[in-house]
């Protein structure tokens, strides 16, 4: 029995030493962020129409046409990715990186959600309501899309480290 796994190398490029690589904390590393990755973009998907709606003014077609592009953006950068990973980065380099970029778009998000330059008044009568302008909704689209490409790029990563075929 070989104590090198055949097609897998470690953070020096030096082919992996199961002695050495590996175990239960990389791999509760690895499911730590995919979980929190996962929560942390489906309760936003889930409430950002209430949030454009209700704190931007926006309609609700506007809204749901954000989060709709929003996810999808965040499933189509799967292929940035992997594409990454596979022809540069590798995997595990590949998932620090897109986990620190997702967390800097989420920190980012939760500032323009706390921050009141970076959202309308709030309307008192429905025909006083202002909506967001141009530099509040550019701030928004940055936070939103940094973290749909954080998710991308974890997305095919996470699930090919777990679905990768034993030898």
């Amino acid at each position: 029995m070989s104590w090198t796994v055949a097609d897998a190398v470690d953070y020096n490029g030096l082919p992996a030493d199961r002695s050495k690589t590996g175990g239960w904390i990389p791999a509760a590393l690895v499911l730590g962020i995919e979980v929190c990755e996962r929560l942390s973009t489906m309760g936003i998907a889930v409430n950002l129409v209430t949030y454009l709606i209700g704190t931007l003014h926006l309609g609700s077609a506007t809204s749901a046409n954000m989060v709709t592009d929003f996810m999808g953006a965040s499933f189509l950068l799967c292929l940035l990715g992997g594409f990454l990973a596979d022809s540069f980065l590798g995997r595990y380099k590949t998932i620090a990186i897109f986990a620190v970029i997702q967390a800097l778009g989420t920190g980012m998000l939760a500032i323009v959600t706390k921050l009141p330059q970076l959202r309308p008044p709030p309307c008192h009568t429905n025909h006083s309501c202002v909506q967001a302008n141009g530099f509040q909704m550019g701030i928004l689209y940055m936070a939103l899309y940094l973290i749909a490409l954080g998710t991308g790029g974890l997305k095919i990563k996470c699930f090919r480290i777990w679905n990768r075929p034993i030898r």
